[in-house]
């Protein structure tokens, strides 16, 4: 899991009309969504908040009094963003996604792309392939490659 969650950094980091960059912070707890200004992944839904039909989620907590313009849109500051997976989900490698035989397993790191997508503020675009699309198939590999929806949204608010 930590391997998947680190490609799906590396994936945003490496855009190269971006200026992206990710540093750890340190191992945390199992805390689930918890507003504290530190940005948590957890990989088992402490608190029960995700719905049978999500495979993760990302809750961003954002700054109404302090904006910044980006390309001529205003922007809220995010002051926190934690991501939970849902322990109810079988997750696999991309590999194993992608390997024949596959049955009801979700690509860690295509899900992980996906949320810290809303990490970096993206929302849900109307593009089948993009990687913010809403929904991933089980057994889909395909959602690790930043598509050009994907990279126009963030070359916008990482210009």
């Amino acid at each position: 899991a930590r391997t998947a969650v680190s490609n799906g950094f590396q994936h945003w980091q490496d855009v190269p009309t971006a200026s992206i960059t990710f540093s750890p912070e340190a191992e945390t707890g199992t805390d689930g969504f918890v507003y504290d200004g530190h940005n948590t992944m957890t990989f088992d839904d402490p608190n029960g908040e995700l719905g049978g039909g999500a495979l993760a989620a990302c809750m961003p907590y954002y700054n109404t009094a302090q904006t910044t313009q980006t390309n001529g849109v205003t922007f809220y500051r995010m002051t926190d963003a934690d991501i939970v997976f849902n322990n109810n989900v079988n997750f696999g490698t991309n590999a194993e996604a992608a390997a024949g035989g596959c049955f009801n397993l979700f690509d860690i790191e295509g899900v992980a792309t996906h949320e810290q997508g809303h990490l970096l503020g993206l929302d849900h675009p109307n593009v089948f392939d993009a990687t913010m699309y809403y929904a991933i198939g089980a057994c889909d590999a395909t959602k690790v490659t930043l598509e050009e929806s994907d990279v126009n949204g963030v070359t916008f608010i990482y210009p």
